[in-house]
């Protein structure tokens, strides 16, 4: 058998000769496996991905387990879930093809590994970070603030998006210098103006909608781009 012929493969011969490549050794590898990653990942294939998911299912868990992870099923399977979504979505429909980042299938579930590693630190920096706002709320009863009428899990909301929206508004006093994105924000998220009714009220500025959304979606990337690297979403505060 040729690498030349493994694209003119069914989907089936090409999970079964994965599944048997997967109990051998690495140097005896034929590259049914890298095959069936590269349909899943370059022809966004959902049938080779849920094949993807079956095989490194299990491996996923093994690394999880390995890296400190609690052993409670449920959890373990959800942190799972998420690794693979983090793994698909970082690479799935990119240009560049597979190879060209990965030569083999070895690279491929090392960066998957890493995926597993990255989601873990980022459950346990999220729980840090929730303890901290349990404190300020468990402060925030004993001064009988206002919010002590409210129950703890919406106090704790309440301070997370409180510091969520101070972030992003920090962001956009620094980075957003462009009249133009500014005046969609403002008119997009104070007066809560539809694309349409901004392009209506200032043609001079906006041939139409579609160039609101496009400055619109425009300063939405470069903000979650820049706060996701800081560790905050800025999904909620600044919606599409």
């Amino acid at each position: 058998m040729s690498i030349a012929d493994m694209p003119h493969f069914s989907l089936e011969q090409v999970a079964a000769g994965c599944r048997a490549e997967a109990e051998r050794s690495r140097s005896t590898e034929l590259g049914y496996c890298f095959e069936l990653f590269r349909r899943a990942l370059e022809q966004l294939d959902q049938a080779a991905w849920q094949a993807v998911v079956a095989q490194y299912q299990r491996l996923i868990l093994r690394w999880l387990h390995g890296v400190g992870l609690s052993t409670d099923d449920t959890l373990a399977e959800d942190v799972a879930h998420e690794v693979i979504e983090r793994f698909w979505r970082t690479l799935a429909g990119r240009c560049t093809p597979l190879t060209a980042r990965f030569p083999h299938v070895g690279a491929l579930l090392k960066y998957m590994r890493q995926c597993a590693v990255t989601t873990v630190l980022d459950r346990r920096r999220s729980e840090r970070q929730r303890e901290r706002l349990l404190e300020q709320a468990q402060h925030a009863y004993q001064l009988d603030l206002p919010v002590a009428t409210a129950g703890e899990d919406d106090i704790v909301e309440r301070i997370a998006r409180s510091e969520q929206l101070h972030r992003v508004r920090a962001w956009v006093k620094a980075e957003v210098g462009d009249p133009l994105e500014q005046l969609v924000l403002r008119l997009s998220y104070s007066d809560d103006l539809s694309p349409a009714e901004i392009a209506s009220r200032y043609p001079e500025h906006f041939a139409d909608a579609a160039l609101v959304r496009q400055i619109k979606e425009r300063v939405l990337r470069r903000a979650r781009r820049a706060l996701l690297d800081s560790g905050t979403d800025a999904a909620e505060p600044l919606s599409d």
